[in-house]
């Protein structure tokens, strides 16, 4: 069995990221976690809203929680650990989260642990650093060619607050709003998965936005899911256009 523990700064946009991954075997009497290091810089990067001291802080306090945790399972049997391990795992509203738990068969779980940390924490976060970030830093270039002055601004309606990179505010309101978004993710699902959260989003906020909020798309690797949720989000009343430098220079400045 193992779960994944997720970093997840702001609830209301409900991003995370994999930081660590705990796992248990009850037949081999094994529980051990893995974790990123509180000095590694490719989380706070990502959530680069979020206090870095504090993010590392975070990690570092949730690291001896697992130390604790681990300690508490050496005198256990195996059926002992699993209950601890099941424990833990429960759903839980902060800033370190952990997944549901999931089952692996293996016949060496210490390496079957490094092998997910390596999957879910490091391959799987550095794919969607490097997309995420790549269009939301190649935006921020485009708009400062503009002359025009955009800032991170959260929007809330019905108790749900949204973050969007790019707002440009007039009397205090906001006037534009560009939101980039990557879908060009590997698999189907993902894409759904990503388009899903942010058409519920808008749903809920959409009379909040301005008439100018436009959603940028990046990716064409599946591209009847990327048409599908392109409309479910002009259905709300907003802009939706492939990413070009062009497109965002232009609705930027116009």
């Amino acid at each position: 069995m193992y779960s994944l523990v997720r970093f997840r700064p702001f609830a209301e946009t409900e991003e995370f990221a994999n930081v660590g991954v705990l796992a248990c075997c009850p037949s081999l009497n094994f529980i051990d976690f893995k974790i990123v290091s509180p000095a590694a810089n490719r989380v706070p990067l990502f959530f680069d809203r979020f206090d870095k001291a504090r993010y590392r802080t975070i990690i570092s306090e949730f690291k001896e929680t697992l130390k604790d945790l681990v300690f508490k399972g050496l005198n256990l049997d195996g059926a002992g650990k699993r209950l601890l391990f099941q424990a833990f795992v429960h759903p839980r509203e902060a800033s370190i989260t952990m997944s549901a738990y999931r089952v692996v068969m293996s016949d060496d779980p210490s390496n079957e642990l490094s092998r997910l940390f390596e999957h879910y924490v490091r391959q799987n976060f550095d794919a969607r650093l490097s997309a995420e970030k790549r269009v939301e830093n190649d935006v921020k270039a485009i708009i400062k060619t503009t002359g025009r002055s955009f800032t991170t601004r959260t929007i809330s309606e019905h108790g749900l607050s949204v973050a969007f990179p790019f707002v440009n505010v007039r009397d205090d309101e906001p006037y534009k709003i560009i939101k980039p978004m990557y879908l060009g993710q590997e698999k189907i699902s993902e894409v759904y998965s990503h388009g899903d959260v942010w058409v519920g989003k808008i749903k809920r906020i959409r009379h909040r936005l301005p008439k100018q909020t436009l959603f940028a798309i990046d990716g064409n690797t599946h591209k009847d899911a990327i048409n599908e949720i392109s409309m479910e989000l002009q259905s709300q009343d907003v802009i939706v256009q492939p990413y070009s430098v062009d497109n965002i220079r232009l609705f930027a400045i116009q």
